[in-house]
């Protein structure tokens, strides 16, 4: 039996199943690890390199087997030329990836050889008869190209570019040490076999009866470098493919109840007029959809996958921090955050004692976790250190994969890398005060094995400056006198912070506003406010909250109320507000703290509000038009949850961009609630978080009560749910009725 069914062929038996079997497999395999790695970084410029190389890999690997099984003349020469056009960028494209795998500076073979190969490509477009004119039987093959002029170019092209890939790589394998030796060994090594290999098809030119083999042998290349991914992390991949299979398995199990109902009743509809069918498929899809949107974020969750606005999450950790005054409640609670954020599978946190030089341990996380890694023990990092010094004077977060490879870290990077190495991190990040790294955090992989993009690294860099007040107060917060002092300060905080708030209820036309703040033990930085215009129905409603807590956290509370005050005198729309109270924030400040705050503006003539968020909380509407939900066994309003947006105030100079006027027009009933986290992430002494959806929940149940009476329920139904556990943030509560 051959391959072709045609009694004159040579190709016959095992040998030919081979030969075609082996291009295909190529071919498929190809694509698949090209994919694969391009879903890892689709942004990265040797992801991308590799994805095209695999593509064109692919073209040629896929005609080479058309051209293989053809039955006739005219479809072989057709599959013979394309597959050899695909030769041509895969020759050029082997040279593009081999050169950026390397990190090769001096780029010119690559635009040598795409001049080239681009040329010769056209010229045997434009002339077919002077690349491949004709096939014919030759050794082995039935349809074997017959060569023109230019096919002897592109075999002379061939050969230097895959050699010149080799010798690079070779050359690259002597000096590269460690894993990034190991993963040039495989590419090299699959190179060189798929070379040696792939040179066997052009043996039938010179009439060498040699078997060509070595086109299946091209496999040997994408399975080599499939090894160096999944055991080397080459690529920069680090895979979580156990992981991704149960990811997908779970979700379809979603889908299974549907595929187990559909099957019991097919039978039934089958007797059903067409458009009870429809009706009840389009029933069958919406609870389906229901139910899917409801349980696939905890399944995200469960296997790493969830996403988060880091802007707003990691911004807030400072924040939720903020009240901790013991420093291992500080860690713990931040190794609790930024594990629930970013998934970090580790991390190790360095501190300097007062009157100490040298960084000592601290606090360590989930080490036993990792089956190649001891639990950190008595690490310390000495002020002589090298990294110590680079990271005190520069205050910047040093991440593993970039001092490996960038030359402005040469002076630090056998230190750094040690250092990282020998406690399993991979970002190393400063916390600072008053320009002073007083600690140090790492922290080590992803659970889900993604890469720390550039927005993580910034943004845990804010963080570091954020936490640097919180972990400097722990560090000497067992001194009595001076928490004897601190608590004389909070009481006369807490009373001034009280004072600075509304004392009496504005009476404007078409609404009906009310407000409240219970302060937490600690001064914290809440902060509302009723703003009116004298001989105006105008009204201006201020919301906001500080972060962390302590007499700076009140401080900055009246520094805003005073500027918005101030600004709210004069025709500015909220965003405009917005911006120059963070102008002017930011310059007392400099993003050492930060403030999230909602500018509600009045037009009663048309019942509209227009607003401007700094990062802020959600904002919940309960309409009287709006329909009907059931709480509770009673008929209620819906409530509607606007995610504010914004950036926080006090950050940057510049938030422009990030701002924007939004409109709220209400009917007479319609009510808005406004609050701060206090309220949501109450706990209770089992540690669990009130909550948007208890608030909401609340909301609804309650949306028919008056103002008053409806934000004095809410906010005992917040106390009852926290017990007898310590408040520890201020609950800030403002209703808003049109009228």
């Amino acid at each position: 039996m051959t391959i072709f069914n045609t009694p004159d062929m040579n190709i016959s038996g095992h040998w030919g199943t081979y030969y075609s079997l082996g291009v295909l497999l190529a071919s498929i395999f190809s694509i698949i690890v090209g994919s694969f790695v391009l879903a890892k970084g689709y942004k990265e410029r040797l992801k991308i390199c590799w994805f095209v190389f695999t593509l064109s890999f692919v073209s040629w690997s896929f005609f080479i087997y058309l051209w293989s099984v053809s039955k006739d003349y005219a479809s072989a020469l057709i599959y013979n030329r394309i597959a050899n056009y695909s030769a041509i960028f895969l020759s050029i494209l082997v040279v593009v990836f081999t050169e950026e795998f390397i990190k090769k500076k001096n780029r010119i073979i690559t635009k040598i050889s795409a001049i080239t190969g681009l040329t010769i490509f056209i010229l045997g477009i434009l002339s077919l008869r002077s690349f491949i004119p004709s096939l014919s039987p030759k050794t082995f093959f039935k349809f074997y190209p017959d060569s023109g002029i230019i096919y002897w170019f592109f075999t002379v092209f061939f050969v230097l570019t895959w050699n010149y890939a080799l010798v690079i790589l070779f050359k690259h394998l002597f000096v590269a040490t460690g894993v990034a030796q190991k993963q040039t060994a495989l590419i090299a090594g699959g190179l060189a076999i798929s070379v040696v290999g792939g040179a066997t098809n052009f043996f039938p030119v010179f009439n060498i009866n040699i078997f060509p083999f070595g086109s299946s042998f091209t496999l040997v290349y994408i399975i080599c470098a499939s090894f160096a991914i999944v055991r080397y992390r080459a690529f920069e991949i680090d895979t979580v493919i156990h992981k991704t299979i149960l990811w997908l398995l779970t979700i379809a199990m979603l889908i299974m109840p549907v595929a187990i109902i559909h099957n019991l009743v097919k039978a039934w509809m089958a007797n059903l007029p067409a458009l009870w069918i429809i009706v009840i498929d389009s029933i069958a899809l919406t609870v389906f959809l229901a139910y899917y949107q409801k349980l696939k974020p905890v399944i995200d969750h469960l296997f790493r996958r969830r996403k988060y606005d880091y802007y707003v999450v990691l911004a807030e950790i400072g924040q939720k921090i903020g009240s901790e005054l013991d420093i291992n409640s500080v860690i713990a609670r931040l190794f609790k955050e930024l594990k629930e954020i970013l998934y970090i599978r580790n991390g190790l946190v360095l501190v300097r004692q007062p009157g100490q030089l040298d960084y000592m341990q601290a606090g360590v996380l989930s080490y036993e976790n990792l089956a190649d890694a001891d639990k950190p023990s008595g690490v310390t990092l000495g002020d002589n250190n090298t990294l110590s010094q680079w990271i005190n004077q520069h205050q910047k977060a040093l991440e593993r994969e970039q001092v490996e490879a960038d030359p402005q870290f040469e002076s630090v990077r056998q230190e750094t890398l040690g250092f990282m190495s020998r406690n399993q991190l991979e970002v190393l990040i400063p916390v600072s005060i008053d320009n002073k790294v007083n600690a140090l955090l790492g922290i080590g992989k992803k659970e889900n094995l993604q890469l720390y993009t550039s927005k993580d690294i910034e943004l845990l860099e804010i963080m570091g400056r954020q936490i640097g007040i919180t972990i400097d107060n722990a560090l000497h917060h067992e001194d009595i006198v001076e928490k004897e002092r601190m608590a004389e300060e909070m009481k006369l905080g807490r009373e001034i912070q009280m004072a600075l708030l509304p004392q009496t209820l504005p009476i404007i036309r078409g609404l009906n506003v009310q407000g409240l703040m219970q302060p937490a033990k600690e001064i914290g930085g809440d902060y509302y406010d009723f703003i009116t215009l004298p001989g105006t129905d105008k009204l201006s409603v201020v919301i906001g909250d500080v972060s962390g807590k302590g007499v700076a956290a009140g401080l900055l509370m009246a520094m805003a109320k005073t500027a918005i005050q101030t600004l709210s005198q004069e025709e500015h729309s909220p965003r405009q507000i917005l911006i120059k109270t963070n102008q002017i924030l930011s310059q007392h400040i400099g993003g050492h703290k930060f403030m999230t705050l909602l500018y509600f503006m009045w037009q009663a003539d048309t019942r509209t509000f227009t607003y401007s968020s700094a990062g802020h909380e959600h904002i919940l509407i309960c309409r009287v038009n709006r329909g009907p939900v059931v709480v509770g066994g009673a008929t209620h309003s819906a409530v509607e949850a606007i995610l504010s947006g914004g950036f926080m105030l006090g950050m940057m100079p510049n938030i422009e961009t990030y701002l924007e006027d939004k409109e709220i027009k209400l009917d007479p009933g319609d009510k808005i609630l406004l609050y701060t986290d206090g309220v949501t992430e109450a706990q209770n002494r089992n540690e669990e978080r009130y909550g948007l959806d208890r608030l909401i929940s609340s909301f609804q149940k309650h949306s028919s009560k008056p103002a008053a009476e409806l934000m004095r329920v809410i906010k005992d139904e917040v106390y009852s749910f926290i017990g007898t556990h310590p408040q520890y943030d201020d609950i800030t509560l403002v209703v808003l009725e049109a009228q």
